[in-house]
């Protein structure tokens, strides 16, 4: 566990000026020939093939064509179908995608030799500039610090409460989701996949052990969805008034659609996990459009890039020069609690790979494949 760290000093970002989403003009200053060489084969090249959430894919996609005039085209299907695509395209060799946007289980790719060396290929001043990150320096999900550049990260991993119909004072602690009241109310993404219903299956398991997530699945009547918009739905109508393993991403435009009681609350005994959502960047080493590929790992990266994630995510960026006036507060870290880092190798292939494996074992006579 940590304290909370880099979420925490995001603040510091306000000592550059509080920055504003940047405009496109003079985003890629300074990068020279190598620069220039590099974004004339990656507009010969054409559209380059994406795959991201669809939380933001419609903002990054437009302000990335602006920039540079590369076209993006986005890879159908939820994030899970994305996933299960891109792997298995690396995989085989017959990579289609030009690069994912997705979240910490892409370090196995790392490991097995399929990403590209994004470090090397950081081009902008602006982007390569230590001063310009918390930490002085970009942070990555691989030990290697070469191939997942992670930008930014959020509080997440809590449950998402419909408190108009389940009372936040009724749900202090990890322990009450265990309540009779609560049998048949709660709903949670298959943990046994990747994704947030895997990250909130190991954080549970590791602050209470596997029998707790085995007995909650088991004995409330849990449902179980693979999609992140039905848990959305759900817990906005009441079908199921508490939702585990959908990410804090999805509140705002719960919130917006006028479902307001809908809430992430931060439990006694657990305040969530630290995760970097599906904003972290990796290429395939033989991608298609490895030059259009690179730009926009670039583009991405660069103040430019992290302003419009921010505007469109409303989660924060690690980056010191953009300012989080978009940052919902739910998302950052309370001073004082310890967070759980779930977006790093070491916790992925130690403990965290321990409770995915251990805890699908257990769940799936209940779960199904």
């Amino acid at each position: 566990m940590k304290p909370a760290g880099k979420v925490a000093v995001l603040a510091a970002g306000l000592l550059f000026g509080g920055v504003g989403a940047a405009v496109a003009e003079g985003w890629d200053a300074g990068g020279g020939s190598s620069w220039g060489a590099l974004l004339a084969a990656a507009r010969a090249e054409g559209p380059i093939v994406g795959a991201m959430c669809p939380l933001f894919s419609d903002a990054i996609v437009h302000a990335f064509k602006v920039d540079t005039g590369i076209d993006v085209v986005l890879l159908p299907g939820s994030i899970t179908d994305q996933l299960a695509r891109y792997r298995m395209e690396l995989k085989s060799g017959r990579v289609a995608t030009d690069f994912h946007l997705g979240g910490v289980s892409d370090v196995e790719l790392a490991r097995a030799g399929y990403l590209e060396d994004i470090s090397a290929n950081l081009l902008l001043p602006d982007v390569a500039d230590g001063h310009k990150w918390q930490g002085g320096a970009i942070d990555y999900v691989d030990n290697t610090k070469k191939f997942m550049p992670l930008a930014g990260e959020y509080v997440s991993t809590r449950p998402v409460v419909n408190t108009g119909i389940v009372p936040a004072e009724s749900l202090k602690k990890w322990g009450d989701l265990l309540k009779p009241e609560f049998d048949g109310k709660i709903a949670v993404y298959d943990p046994t996949i990747p994704g947030a219903g895997q990250a909130a299956g190991a954080y549970l398991s590791k602050l209470f052990g596997e029998d707790f997530v085995v007995n909650l699945i088991s004995k409330q009547h849990v449902g179980i969805s693979r999609d992140s918009q039905q848990l959305a739905d759900w817990v906005s109508r009441g079908l199921y008034p508490i939702v585990l393993g959908i990410d804090s991403t999805y509140i705002d435009s719960i919130n917006q659609n006028g479902f307001t009681a809908v809430k992430s609350l931060t439990l006694e005994d657990g305040p969530g996990s630290l995760v970097g959502g599906c904003g972290v960047l990796d290429i395939p080493k033989n991608a298609p459009h490895l030059h259009g590929a690179l730009v926009f790992a670039n583009w991405y990266l660069s103040q430019r890039g992290q302003s419009v994630l921010v505007e469109a995510s409303h989660y924060p960026t690690f980056r010191l020069d953009v300012s989080h006036d978009a940052v919902r507060p739910y998302f950052m870290a309370e001073p004082g609690q310890h967070y759980l880092d779930q977006y790093t190798e070491d916790w992925y292939f130690s403990e965290g790979r321990v409770a995915r494996d251990s805890l699908a074992n257990k769940l799936r006579p209940f779960i199904g494949d």
